[in-house]
């Protein structure tokens, strides 16, 4: 049981990326100067990615770009909200300026405007934009976008099944008790989609989940009446 506890504890630090936990409180501690700077920082990358990687492509300005003091996963695609969400104090990569990688990272996720999850579209997208890198003289950049496809690569092509066991095995091992809506989240970020448009292209997500929660009680009552046995 205890493990149990400590694993539900843990749900959303597991469940959003192990190697980057929330930054809790950072936010707070920030002084104004500070965030005005990081809003600053924000918005002159997202002007130079806008102009020099993708031009014409937010003409009408409905989409914007925003830090996230909490988030999870190092950027975020919001669709519905027109919203590309960057997390703030990133760990960084070798060889790589805060701005640079802000600027990585805001290519990354306005790929994935066009291209759910990193699979082919994603990849060649990120590749045209690697090659726009070399043009400009900017050899890190180019070499990060063509590193993170080489990741995304080696990853197996993500199929419904994968994603209906992730469900079951955190319904029943890695994140007990965790809520649907909670769980959706989590894993839609994971692959760069909203609530809504990972459930509509995995529609089982509901019941998976109820069936999951039903063989958990069902496992729970079967071990109370074997304990209860006496030999």
């Amino acid at each position: 049981m205890a493990g149990r506890k400590e694993r539900r504890s843990r749900w959303k630090i597991f469940l959003f990326n192990p190697k980057i936990e929330p930054m809790a409180g950072a936010e707070a501690s920030a002084t104004k100067e500070e965030q005005k700077k990081v809003k600053n920082e924000l918005q002159e990358a997202w002007d130079y990615v806008s102009k020099t990687y993708f031009p014409g492509w937010n003409r009408r300005d409905k989409w914007k770009a925003r830090r996230r003091w909490n988030l999870a996963p190092s950027g975020l695609c919001d669709r519905r909200k027109k919203l590309i969400l960057i997390q703030s104090l990133n760990p960084g990569a070798p060889g790589m300026h805060e701005f640079n990688l802000t600027v990585a990272l805001l290519i990354h996720e306005i790929c994935h405007v066009g291209a759910f999850g990193h699979e082919r579209k994603w990849q060649r997208l990120m590749m045209e934009k690697s090659r726009i890198a070399d043009k400009n003289k900017e050899p890190k950049l180019a070499q990060y976008l063509r590193w993170e496809v080489e990741k995304y690569k080696e990853t197996p092509a993500v199929t419904a099944q994968m994603i209906y066991s992730r469900i079951e095995d955190c319904v029943n091992y890695d994140a007990v008790g965790i809520k649907f809506g909670d769980l959706m989240k989590s894993i839609a970020r994971e692959y760069g989609m909203t609530v809504k448009e990972f459930r509509k292209r995995y529609k089982k997500c509901l019941a998976v989940y109820r069936k999951a929660i039903e063989w958990n009680r069902e496992e729970e009552r079967l071990k109370k009446e074997f304990m209860g046995v006496r030999r």
